[in-house]
């Protein structure tokens, strides 16, 4: 049941996940299965995911507490876009200011080459305002450095801070749902 709905739903962002998606998974899933499987299948994603949120997504809490090790203004930006909104690191570091309009981001995945979006807080907008108050780069000195080196200071920063492993990731989900289908099957 689990698989189906990582199935459904694809390699997306778990913040991005919203009841809509829900909804449909449902209406797909009673046109395709006899409604007591229907409803098990239902039943388990919505658990699943919950519980999944409930474990692996930062608090506020944990947010300041990562922006407090953060080296400067484009490091918090980066982790705000990453850790708080699910924004990949790949697309981050293309952002420029034009990408911004007031507090909405509007960007191109470079994956699926679909165009995005993200509707930052006031702060948080403010924040990215800040990095290139008359256009160009957001992320000027990140820009240059490889993915690796920075998802490797990410971590780093995640580990100091005490929240490693709940970065967003659908990866992630998807290894979180194995481990709830490997309990409950150890429990059947």
């Amino acid at each position: 049941a689990l698989q189906r709905f990582v199935d459904y739903v694809g390699d997306f962002p778990v913040a991005a996940i919203t009841d809509a998606d829900m909804t449909r998974y449902a209406m797909w899933v009673h046109g395709n299965y006899c409604q007591p499987t229907a409803t098990m299948m239902i039943e388990a994603a919505d658990r699943a995911l919950a519980e999944y949120r409930g474990e692996a997504e930062l608090t506020r809490e944990d947010m300041e507490r990562l922006l407090r090790h953060a080296y400067d203004n484009e490091w918090r930006a980066l982790l705000v876009l990453v850790a708080q909104y699910g924004v990949r690191l790949e697309d981050v570091l293309r952002l420029s200011a034009r990408h911004l309009r007031g507090q909405q981001l509007h960007f191109q995945c470079g994956k699926t080459r679909k165009w995005d979006g993200v509707f930052l807080s006031a702060t948080d907008a403010t924040l990215m305002k800040g990095l290139a108050p008359r256009g160009g780069a957001l992320f000027k000195s990140l820009k240059a450095r490889e993915v690796a080196w920075l998802t490797e200071k990410l971590r780093t920063l995640a580990m100091v801070a005490g929240v490693a492993g709940k970065l967003r990731d659908f990866r992630a989900l998807r290894k979180y749902y194995v481990r709830v289908a490997q309990k409950e099957g150890v429990r059947s």
